[in-house]
């Protein structure tokens, strides 16, 4: 199975540490993302009344509502999906990290994808060969930035467009996705002079994503 290639922009794409709410313009999609904090110990039933806190306050964020009757549900695949008096709502995903728990909402897109990944996740013996193609390991190798710091990027990029596609990785192998990293001013990011460029890409489809670093790692969002 082919798998589209994903191309993430290292974009300054708003405010992230904000306490509030903010809505941010990506893809000319909008997207409105939240975070509350996390605390020691959490256990299901406390992940799933966060989930539900963080949607309230962007509904009402985004003027859908959110005092109404509303639920969050994933299909068998751990797709989420947002109903609203019993109908669907708008697109709606979460990720966490060590700190945090993110959700975002976007009311004019077909899929979204958010995904937090930290530094320290991919420090030591990381299976990278299983995770990044030959390319993708150049680039993390290859001097741009700290190592785990660049796997953190790549990585968050792919489980937002997995989540975007609403599959995860039950369906796509990680190392099938490819990521290119593009500038602000739409250039490929190398760390080699040979690095590929994309024209070995447009003739599939092509997966657009926004990274932006955080104290920890790395935040991207991936919307149809």
């Amino acid at each position: 199975m082919i798998t589209p290639p994903v191309a993430t922009r290292m974009s300054l794409f708003g405010d992230y540490r904000s306490e509030s709410p903010v809505t941010y313009f990506v893809n000319n999609r909008w997207i409105a993302i939240h975070k509350l904090s996390r605390r020691i110990g959490e256990t299901k039933e406390r992940r799933a009344a966060i989930k539900l806190e963080l949607c309230r306050s962007l509904l009402k964020y985004l003027g859908l509502g959110g005092d109404g009757s509303f639920s969050v549900q994933s299909n068998s695949l751990g797709r989420p999906s947002l109903s609203i008096n019993g109908s669907p709502g708008p697109s709606v995903s979460f990720t966490r990290d060590s700190s945090f728990t993110w959700a975002a909402i976007s009311a004019d897109s077909q899929g979204l994808g958010i995904d937090s990944a930290e530094v320290l996740e991919f420090d030591g013996a990381y299976p990278f060969r299983r995770a990044f193609t030959p390319c993708e390991r150049t680039y993390i190798k290859g001097g741009l930035r700290e190592t785990a710091s660049s796997a953190a990027l790549l990585w968050s990029a792919k489980e937002a467009a997995v989540k975007m596609l609403g599959c995860g990785f039950r369906f796509v192998d990680p190392a099938g996705l490819e990521v290119k990293i593009i500038d602000e001013a739409g250039n490929l990011c190398s760390s080699r002079a040979n690095f590929p460029d994309t024209a070995s890409i447009v003739k599939y489809r092509k997966i657009n994503v926004v990274s932006k670093q955080t104290e920890a790692g790395w935040l991207s969002l991936c919307v149809a």
